[in-house]
C-alpha cells in the first residue's frame, strides 16, 4: 500500500467478514450486510435484509449497480448523494475516517530545495504521466531547474506492472532522473509527509481520497484536481488545477464503466481510435511497448489501458519495416516473403511500408490534438504547483486551519463510529 493501513471505522478486523465460498451459505443470517463490491451471490440475500453498498468514487460503476439491485447506496461525498437524489433514491453518506495525528509537518520551507510528494496508487486514473510532464514544465518554464525534487510513492506498483513501467519510461523520456525519486509501495508513509513541502493529487476521479485526508492530517499543503469530491474536503483553501471536461463530468456523470473516456478527454490516446487494421494496431502497440519496456521481451504483450501521447516513438520507415516483419512472423506469413528473390522482397516491403504510412497518416492529426490537450492539462497542473511554491506560507497556514475545521468530520473515532452504527441501526442507536 502507498498509504497507511487503517481499521474499518475503528472496528477490529476480527469483526469484519470477507466473503468466501465457505461463508456464502450463512450470508442471509446477518441482519445487516455492507458491500464494497457487487455481490456474487444475490440469490442468498433475504429480501427483507438491510443490504448497503458503498460507491467508491464520484462516478463509480457501482452507482448503477446500486440503482439496479435496489440495495441502499452509501456514498463518500455529497455530490454522489445528490446524483442519487436526482433519481429519487435515498443515498446515505458515510465519510472516510482516519485517526487524528498529533504530529504535524513542521518542515522549514527552503525555496532553493523544494520537495514535493506524490503518495497514492499509480493506476491510469491517477494521471501520474501528466504530473511528470507538469514537473518538466515547472522546471523549464518557471525557473525551478535544480530546485525541485518529486518523491513518487508508487502505491500498488507490484500489481500495476504496465503503469509502473510507463512511469519509468516517462521519467526517462522527460529527462527527470535527477528530479524524481521513484519508490514502490511503502508500509509507513508518516516520515514522507513530515519531511516534504507539499503533496499533489493528480487523479481524474475520487470518492473521498485517503491521500488527501492523510496530507491534511499531517498538515502538509496539497495541490489537487478541481473535482467536486476534492473541493468538498479542502473547502477551496488549497491550489487546484483544471483538466478538460473532468470537473463537469464529476458533477454530471452518474457512473462510468471504466476511465477510458475520461483519459481520452484529457489527452491520453485511446487504442480503440487508432485503426481497425489489425496490422496497424499490432505495429503501433509494438512501437509503443518497445518505448516503455526498453525492449524487454518479458513485457512485450502487456497493453496499457491508455497511451501517453509524449511517449509515442518517432515512427520511421526502418521501424515500420522491422515491426511489419515481426507481424508477418506472428501470423506465419514470413515464409511467403523469404521465398522471393531479394529484389522482389524489397519491392513487397517498400509497397507495404508505404501502405502502413498511409494508414497511419490520418491518425497523426488525432495524436497531435491529443498531445495538445494533454499538455494543456499539464500546464494547468504546473501553474497550480507554482502557486503553491509562491504562496507556501499562506497554504501552510490554511492546511493547519483546515485540519482543525474538519477534525470532527474526518478524524474523530467516536463521531465516525457513531455515524456507521447510526447508518445501520437508525437514529435511535445509542453508542456506549
Amino acid at each position: 500500500m502507498s498509504a497507511s493501513e487503517y481499521l474499518f471505522y475503528d472496528i477490529p478486523l476480527n469483526n469484519l467478514l470477507f466473503l468466501s465460498e465457505k461463508r456464502k451459505q450463512k450470508i442471509s443470517e446477518y441482519s445487516h450486510i455492507l458491500l464494497s463490491c457487487p455481490l456474487p451471490y444475490p440469490d442468498l440475500v433475504r429480501k427483507d435484509s438491510k443490504v448497503f453498498i458503498f460507491t467508491h468514487s464520484d462516478v463509480s460503476y457501482i452507482n448503477q449497480y446500486a440503482l439496479d439491485s435496489g440495495y441502499i447506496p452509501v456514498a463518500l461525498n455529497e455530490v454522489t448523494v445528490g446524483k442519487f437524489g436526482a433519481k429519487n433514491v435515498c443515498c446515505r453518506q458515510l465519510l472516510n475516517y482516519l485517526p487524528l495525528e498529533t504530529s504535524g509537518n513542521r518542515k522549514k520551507y527552503d525555496d532553493s530545495k523544494i520537495e514535493m510528494l506524490y503518495c497514492n496508487r499509480i493506476s491510469f486514473d491517477k494521471n501520474v504521466p501528466m504530473l511528470l510532464l507538469a514537473l518538466r514544465f515547472l522546471l523549464d518554464n518557471y525557473g525551478y531547474l535544480n530546485r525541485v525534487k518529486l518523491t513518487l510513492l508508487a502505491g500498488g506498483a507490484e500489481y500495476s506492472v504496465i503503469e509502473y513501467m510507463t512511469i519509468k519510461a516517462a521519467i526517462r523520456k522527460l529527462g527527470l532522473d535527477g528530479h524524481v525519486e521513484l519508490l514502490t509501495s511503502q508500509r509507513n508513509v508518516k516520515e514522507f509527509y513530515l519531511n516534504h513541502d507539499f503533496c499533489i493529487l493528480s487523479s481524474v476521479s475520487e470518492g473521498c481520497s485517503y491521500g488527501l485526508l492523510e496530507a491534511i492530517n499531517y498538515e502538509i499543503p496539497i495541490v489537487t484536481t478541481d473535482i467536486a469530491p476534492n473541493i468538498e474536503v479542502t473547502e477551496r483553501c488549497m491550489p487546484v488545477f483544471h483538466l478538460n471536461n473532468i470537473r463537469d463530468r464529476s458533477v454530471n456523470s452518474f457512473c462510468i464503466n471504466n476511465y477510458n473516456d475520461y483519459l481520452h478527454d484529457i489527452g491520453y490516446i485511446d487504442n480503440n481510435k487508432i485503426s481497425e487494421s489489425s496490422e496497424t494496431i499490432f505495429i503501433f502497440e509494438r512501437l509503443y511497448n518497445r518505448e516503455i519496456t526498453e525492449n524487454n521481451p518479458n513485457f512485450s504483450e502487456l497493453k496499457p489501458s491508455a497511451y501517453v501521447p509524449y511517449l509515442l516513438p518517432d515512427i520511421t520507415e526502418q521501424l515500420l519495416e522491422q515491426e511489419y516483419i515481426e507481424y508477418i512472423k506472428k501470423w506465419d506469413l514470413y515464409e511467403n516473403l523469404i521465398i522471393l528473390k531479394p529484389e522482389d522482397q524489397r519491392a513487397v516491403l517498400d509497397k507495404k511500408i508505404n501502405q502502413l504510412k498511409s494508414d497511419l497518416n490520418p491518425y497523426m492529426d488525432y495524436w497531435i490534438h491529443q498531445n495538445s490537450v494533454f499538455e494543456s492539462g499539464a500546464q494547468s497542473m504546473a501553474a497550480a504547483m507554482h502557486d503553491m511554491m509562491c504562496n507556501h506560507q499562506l497554504y501552510k497556514q490554511n492546511v493547519t486551519s483546515l485540519k482543525s475545521a474538519i477534525t470532527k468530520k474526518y478524524y474523530s473515532v467516536e463521531a465516525n463510529r457513531i455515524e456507521l452504527y447510526t447508518l445501520l441501526f437508525g437514529d435511535q442507536f445509542i453508542f456506549e
